[in-house]
């Protein structure tokens, strides 16, 4: 009588535990956000079902990511390539996890203890290789931009809070599963067999049979999990299918309290924030992480609600007291920096990087934005697309930022755009400057504070147009930027003056490091005039062994020249070529003086012992421009923040009336255009002299042209346009 009665008051506090559960994860997504809640429920459910084989029967697994990564590659490459619908997804995953754990659990349930850990690690990190190397799996990349497509027919899963609450009734099914089966006499006999299985045995019972059927269940959940958190999160990486995510599980449910029902639950929530919010501590994160697990175990020897079950279940016997405690801080917004820190930009990349930290301690100095912290998470993009798309999917999905920032390439900028599309998150371009980013492949959250390649190049060729060359030779790096810049410099100058000739084009690739092919080929043609958009390390490596060549003495050469070049160059600069640049300081601060600008460069050259280029300046003014929308929208939500960026006059140095136009998101910044020369008065570098600005709106693209090239791009081949 008296274990009934224990029996059931363990079932009514379990009842009312369920009961508080649910009604806090239906409320929870109005107060917190929806993705972290969804990470925090696939893993709740993870780990409550490695619980059911560790905690009750008694078989630790070290190969769990198996099943929830392998379930993640299944559905994403069927909702994407076979275009199943989204119930028949999830359940192709758990089905190939169930078939998995039944493959792995025949030959793991042979042996007991550290034996049976070591080989559930083996086989796991055999399906770690197979996903690696299985085309189907794209490697590094993984599966992206998964489809979550309309489940039954009838629920968009498109929408935030629908696809809450879809993974919410997921993750209360595979609990209840979980809950039914620890309470049912199946149960029963696995309890029996983790405290004493020859005796089990010896009582009639086939325990290899039991543990094994218990193996293939916590598999299917575990795939279960996976499947649905490739649909939330529209990727299957390797990241899942990793040995740590399997060790990652162990400390959920040790943390939460193992052989628990709700234990798993409060681990994997514990386990997830902790990664989320202490993310900024970069390398350091692990080594915290590690540190409060190890007071956790210490103060919490049964798990956080295997402690609280120990102090409800004995008398109350302590004294109440009232604590006041102080209001807790607003939590952080984190905004992502996905730029150069490697590879042929660097050089610009870590100006910008250094330029976004300026405005966000400015930022945090004031006290924040809308009473948060600011924290800047950055990424290297190493200047490869795949790599910058992969770098920006992350910070977005596992971050959950507010805005991304960044790139430095034209074509890292195009895959980043892509995966800003997919996820609807703010992406604001300080460097990169494709026109085609924001005119034909523009969408509604890409938006641009920087000189465009339209813009860039329309700006030169006007000033070009009333020098007296006719003959041009281009020279551009061989990929985004170096090609359309070029056809915009071209069809301006044209435009302007019909007596001009293109000579020749030459293309070296980005990064080059033997610029003598192409310095011969352009002292044999001969031209009037060289126009340029090297840049960076590329143009100072051109411009040296061009002056050896006496190039520029032969030869008028118009190029980026901008302030981090021409720091760069030192004293190997030549005077009189035509440099063009984005945001010079020296002439802002002739032309725009403020305060506000001379303590930005004060705290620049304080950090970096450098003056600072165009690329810092305009990353800070990307950085502060999102924040004056943020306060005008009075929310970081992207919807909001967006409507607000339309129109908008920029917070910038640059000086006031620059605005960022609807019709493709583009700022009315211009450019700076001199002739390079030594100022007695300034003995670092060389600067410039007859310094003007063409301001953006004078050569960019009219809003009827810009609408009639998108809808173009955006036309099917075979659909053709309206007469």
């Amino acid at each position: 009588m008296a274990a009934a009665r224990t029996r059931r008051a363990i079932l009514t506090y379990e009842s009312l535990g369920f009961a508080a559960m649910v009604a806090f994860f239906a409320a929870a997504p109005f107060f917190v956000y929806p993705l972290f809640l969804m990470k925090a429920l696939c893993f709740g459910l993870f780990a409550s079902a490695f619980n059911l084989l560790v905690g009750y029967v008694g078989l630790l697994s070290f190969g769990h990511a198996a099943y929830l990564g392998a379930a993640g590659y299944a559905s994403a490459h069927a909702a994407k390539v076979w275009g199943v619908p989204p119930e028949l997804a999830i359940l192709f995953g758990t089905a190939v996890a169930a078939a998995l754990g039944l493959v792995i659990g025949s030959i793991a349930i042979r042996r007991q203890g550290i034996y049976f850990a070591m080989i559930t690690l083996a086989l796991a990190q055999m399906i770690y290789f197979f996903c690696l190397q299985a085309p189907f799996t794209h490697g590094e990349d993984g599966i992206q931009a998964v489809p979550p497509g309309v489940l039954f027919g009838v629920l968009d899963l498109n929408g935030t809070l629908t696809m809450y609450f879809v993974v919410l009734a997921i993750f209360i099914g595979g609990f209840l599963l979980i809950h039914r089966t620890i309470h049912s006499p199946f149960g029963q006999v696995l309890k029996s067999i983790r405290e004493n299985e020859p005796r089990a045995i010896s009582l009639g019972y086939r325990t290899d049979q039991y543990k094994l059927i218990a193996f293939v269940i916590s598999a299917a959940l575990s795939g279960l999990a996976g499947a649905t958190k490739a649909l939330v999160f529209q990727l299957a990486s390797l990241t899942d299918v990793h040995w740590s995510i399997s060790g990652e599980v162990v400390l959920m449910t040790l943390l939460g309290g193992l052989g628990t029902v709700f234990g798993p639950v409060v681990g994997a929530f514990i386990v997830v924030a902790l990664e989320n919010y202490l993310a900024q501590l970069g390398a350091w994160v692990t080594v915290v992480q590690g540190a409060i697990f190890v007071v956790c175990v210490l103060t919490f020897r049964r798990g956080v609600v295997g402690e609280l079950g120990r102090i409800v279940a004995r008398p109350l016997r302590f004294n109440l007291a009232v604590v006041v405690e102080p209001t807790q801080p607003q939590p952080a917004v984190k905004v992502a920096m996905v730029n150069s820190v490697t590879g042929p930009a660097a050089l610009l990349g870590l100006a910008g990087i250094q330029g976004a930290k300026l405005a966000v301690e400015e930022l945090n100095e004031a006290g924040g934005l809308l009473g948060h912290r600011i924290e800047l998470l950055v990424r290297d993009d190493a200047t490869a697309p795949d790599i910058g798309a992969r770098e920006a999917r992350a910070v977005i999905v596992d971050h959950e930022v507010a805005a991304v920032f960044g790139p430095t390439s034209s074509e890292v900028l195009l895959a980043m755009s892509e995966v800003a599309k997919e996820t609807r998150t703010l992406l604001i371009s300080h460097t990169a400057n494709t026109e085609r980013a924001f005119v034909e492949r523009g969408h509604r959250y890409i938006f641009s504070v920087v000189p465009n390649t339209f813009i860039e190049g329309g700006a030169m060729a006007l000033y070009m147009a009333e020098k007296p060359y006719r003959r041009y030779m281009i020279l551009g790096p061989d990929y985004e930027l170096g090609h359309i810049e070029a056809e915009a410099f071209i069809r301006r100058l044209k435009e302007n003056r019909a007596d001009v000739e293109i000579v020749a084009s030459l293309w070296p690739k980005l990064g080059e490091t033997d610029f003598t092919p192409h310095i011969a080929a352009i002292l044999e043609a001969k031209p009037d005039a060289v126009y340029s958009d090297l840049y960076g390390s590329d143009l100072i490596l051109f411009a040296r062994q061009a002056r050896a060549h006496d190039l520029f003495d032969r030869i008028p050469f118009v190029g980026l020249f901008e302030v981090e070049v021409l720091q760069g160059l030192g004293k190997d600069v030549v005077e009189g070529v035509i440099g063009c640049d984005r945001a010079p300081f020296h002439v802002i601060r002739a032309m725009e003086p403020s305060e506000r600008f001379e303590d930005f460069i004060r705290k620049y050259g304080a950090n970096t012992n450098k003056y600072p280029s165009g690329w810092a300046i305009n990353a800070y003014d990307a950085v502060m421009t999102w924040a004056k929308a943020v306060r005008k929208a009075n929310t970081f939500d992207v919807e909001p923040v967006v409507d607000a960026l339309e129109g908008l006059e920029m917070d910038s140095l640059r000086g006031s009336g620059r605005v960022i136009r609807k019709a493709d998101h583009q700022a009315n910044v211009g450019s700076y255009i001199g002739v390079v020369a030594w100022d007695r008065s300034f003995p670092d570098f060389a600067l410039w002299r007859d310094a003007t600005y063409i301001p953006g709106d004078r050569v960019w693209r009219p809003e009827d042209e810009v609408r009639r090239v998108r809808a173009r791009a955006q036309t099917p081949p075979h659909v053709s346009e309206a007469p």
